[in-house]
C-alpha cells in the first residue's frame, strides 16, 4: 500500500486495538417520555444509513441521566446499529453531528471512538467503506433479528497509515461530507417551509389578506367567507395501475415502505426493479406515496420520479395539473395523518383506509383562484428543489464512495495533492 504515503508507515490492525467500543444500557421502555425537556435516546431506529433522524424520538426523564453521563454522545462520535443494521439503502452507521447531541446510547446501539494516534475522521472513513458493510454482513448472526456483537466489530481488521496522512485523507472526505450536511439542512428548510406555508395559509387561515376576510360558520368551524368545504376526493384519486416486475424498465427506480422516511416529504433513498418480485403499483413524478402500514409513522413523500411502489403504499394522483403540490401538503399535514390513524383497519399491524382518506375535510378557495396558485407555484417549487439536492448529494456520496476504499487503504497516492486550506493549521 503505497499511494496514501510510504509503504513503511501502513500497519495492520483490529479495529477494536484503534477504537473503543461502547454500547448502551437496557432502558425500560415502560419508563420512556415524550417530553422534549428530557433527554433524548438515541436508539436503533434513529440510525439511518449516513444520518441519524429523529422522527422517532423517546427521552428519558433528566432528573436519572445524571449517572449515565458515560453513554453521552458527542458531535464526531460514529453510531452504528446493532439489529437489523442492513437495510436496502445500507449499513446502518452514521455519525453524530451537532443537532443530534444531547442524547444517550441505548442498548444494541454501538458507539466507535478513536484512540490512541487513530483520528475520529479516519475512523468514520473506514466504517464507511464497502469493506467494513461486507464483512458485517458475513458476520450478522440470526434469522427473526439479524443482528451484529460488539465483538464482531472489534474484530475487523484494517490498515492504518501515519497521523498525518489520516489528517490528509480526513480532509479530503470532509469536504464532501460537509457539502452533503450543508445540502441536507437545506432540504430540511425546504420541507418545513412547505409544512409551514400550507399550515398557515390553509389550517389557521393566516393568508395574504385574511384580516379583510369575514368568516363563517360551518360544520367544520369558522373558515373564511367565499371559501368552500370540500374533501381531498375532490382533488385527489388513488392510483391502482400495476406493474409486473417484466414490465418496468430495468433501471426502474423501485419504492418500498422501508425506503419512505417518517415526518419527511422528500424521498432519501430508493431501490431498483431487481428487487421487485411481485406485482407493483406504478408511480407518476408529482405524485404522493402514502405509507399504508402503521400510518402514525407518518410516511408521506413527494415522488421526484416516475417508478414502482409496494402495495404497501398508497399512490395519491393530483385530478387536476395545478393541484399536486397542494394534495401532497394535504396529505403529509398532521390533520390527514391524525385521521388515518384513526380510521386504521387492524390492531397489530394497522393498514389506512384510502377511502377515509379521500373522504378528508378541508376548507380552500375556490379552484383557479390566485391563493390556490401562488401556493401551488411556490411549493412546488420547494418540493422540487429538496429533490434535486438529493439528486445533488447522491451524485457527491457516489465520488466520495468512490475514492473512500482508495483513500483509506492506500491505493491513491494523495502525497502531492495541495490540500491547501482544507487542513488544519497545525497539520498543512
Amino acid at each position: 500500500m503505497s499511494g496514501g504515503g510510504p509503504v513503511s508507515e501502513w500497519r495492520e490492525v483490529a479495529l477494536g486495538e484503534i477504537a473503543e467500543i461502547a454500547v448502551g444500557p437496557a432502558f425500560k421502555s415502560a419508563e420512556f417520555t415524550d417530553d422534549g425537556a428530557d433527554v433524548r435516546l438515541l436508539r436503533g431506529v434513529n440510525v439511518g444509513v449516513g444520518a441519524i433522524s429523529w422522527s422517532a424520538t423517546k427521552y428519558w426523564p433528566s432528573d436519572r441521566a445524571a449517572d449515565l453521563e458515560r453513554y453521552r454522545v458527542r458531535v464526531g462520535d460514529v453510531i452504528l446499529a446493532m439489529d437489523r443494521p442492513w437495510i436496502d439503502a445500507g449499513l446502518k452507521v452514521a455519525a453524530v453531528r451537532s443537532g443530534d447531541v444531547p442524547s444517550l446510547l441505548v442498548q444494541r446501539v454501538a458507539r466507535l471512538r478513536a484512540r490512541g494516534e487513530v483520528h475520529q475522521p479516519f475512523l468514520r472513513a473506514v466504517v464507511g467503506t464497502n469493506q467494513f458493510a461486507e464483512y458485517l454482513k458475513g458476520v450478522t448472526s440470526g434469522t427473526a433479528v439479524p443482528h451484529i456483537s460488539a465483538g464482531d466489530i472489534q474484530r475487523f481488521s484494517l490498515q492504518v497509515p501515519s497521523a498525518a496522512t489520516q489528517r490528509r485523507i480526513a480532509a479530503i472526505l470532509s469536504t464532501f461530507d460537509e457539502l452533503i450536511e450543508i445540502n441536507e439542512r437545506r432540504i430540511e428548510l425546504l420541507e418545513d417551509l412547505a409544512r409551514s406555508f400550507y399550515r398557515e395559509w390553509f389550517v389557521r387561515f393566516r393568508f395574504p389578506g385574511h384580516t379583510e376576510v369575514d368568516f363563517i360558520d360551518t360544520e367544520l368551524g369558522l373558515i373564511p367567507g367565499g371559501w368552500l368545504t370540500t374533501s381531498l376526493g375532490d382533488l385527489a384519486e388513488t392510483v391502482v395501475d400495476g406493474a409486473n416486475v417484466d414490465e418496468l424498465d430495468s433501471e426502474a427506480p423501485y419504492i418500498g415502505l422501508e425506503h419512505l422516511p417518517r415526518r419527511r416529504t422528500t424521498l432519501q433513498a430508493w431501490g431498483g426493479s431487481e428487487s421487485i418480485t411481485s406485482r407493483k403499483v406504478r408511480f407518476r413524478r408529482g405524485d404522493t406515496l402514502f405509507g399504508k402500514i402503521r400510518p402514525y409513522f407518518h410516511k408521506v413523500v413527494w415522488a421526484p420520479f416516475d417508478g414502482a411502489a409496494s402495495s404497501d403504499t398508497v399512490v395519491f394522483r393530483s385530478l387536476g395539473e395545478t393541484d399536486a403540490a397542494l394534495v401532497n401538503s394535504i396529505l403529509s399535514s398532521d390533520g390527514l395523518v391524525a385521521v388515518s390513524v384513526a380510521t386504521s383497519n387492524g390492531t397489530k399491524m394497522p393498514r389506512a383506509n384510502p377511502a377515509a382518506l379521500l373522504a378528508y375535510s378541508l376548507a380552500l378557495p375556490t379552484p383557479g383562484s390566485r391563493l390556490l396558485l401562488q401556493f401551488e407555484r411556490a411549493a412546488k417549487a420547494w418540493l422540487d428543489s429538496a429533490a434535486s439536492l438529493v439528486a445533488n448529494n447522491r451524485e457527491l456520496a457516489a465520488t466520495r464512495d468512490l475514492l473512500l476504499p482508495r483513500l483509506v487503504t492506500g491505493r491513491l497516492d494523495i502525497t502531492d495533492i495541495d490540500l491547501g486550506g482544507l487542513l488544519p493549521p497545525d497539520a498543512a
